[in-house]
């Protein structure tokens, strides 16, 4: 049912509303006992899965506050040049599995690891929206060909994110004359 509320109505019946929850399974699944503290740990734990697509691939590292890996989740799988990725998609698993930290990895094809400009985006848009959330963005790495990779971490002082993209984190940032859409679809 995927947290989905159902509505049973029938005319010669009193109204009736299933109630539907999501639990945690007691017995966690880790993908990997050692913590991801660096950009070469996040690689070798998924560039060999994801160097030899032919389209992106964007995935998800949902991990614990020590970085211990809780799960990957492959978020969306693109065409040759561009993914399509969705706030809502990106943190259902997080959400799901009570991530405290997350890492964004995805490939470029070409193996060129330079950022787009939607790459950029998308990870300025991602950390302010898992901020909002408590969950912490600690990087966005790109996969390319021949073991190269790009982290974002190793490059933050590059970018003037809010220059970028513009995303209302609170209220003091809050525009009345502008609205803001979380959910809306940007292309990696």
């Amino acid at each position: 049912m995927n947290g989905v509320m159902i509505v049973n109505y029938d005319k010669n019946e009193d109204f009736h509303l299933d109630q539907v929850g999501i639990r945690l399974v007691k017995e966690r699944t880790y993908y990997s006992d050692e913590p991801i503290d660096s950009p070469d740990k996040a690689v070798k734990l998924l560039a060999n899965e994801l160097k030899d697509y032919d389209r992106e691939v964007v995935a998800v590292i949902n991990m614990s506050e020590q970085c211990i890996p809780l799960n990957i989740n492959i978020v969306s799988v693109g065409s040759i040049n561009r993914s399509i990725i969705t706030p809502r998609e990106m943190l259902k698993t997080s959400i799901l599995c009570n991530a405290a930290k997350v890492i964004m990895v995805h490939n470029h094809p070409s193996g060129d690891i330079t950022p787009s400009r939607p790459d950029i985006q998308i990870t300025d848009r991602m950390n302010r929206i898992y901020s909002l959330m408590g969950i912490t963005l600690e990087d966005h790495i790109i996969i390319g060909s021949d073991d190269k990779y790009y982290s974002f971490h190793n490059h933050i002082y590059e970018y003037d994110f809010q220059e970028d993209f513009e995303f209302a984190c609170n209220l003091d940032d809050y525009q009345r004359n502008r609205s803001y859409v979380a959910e809306s679809i940007l292309t990696v």
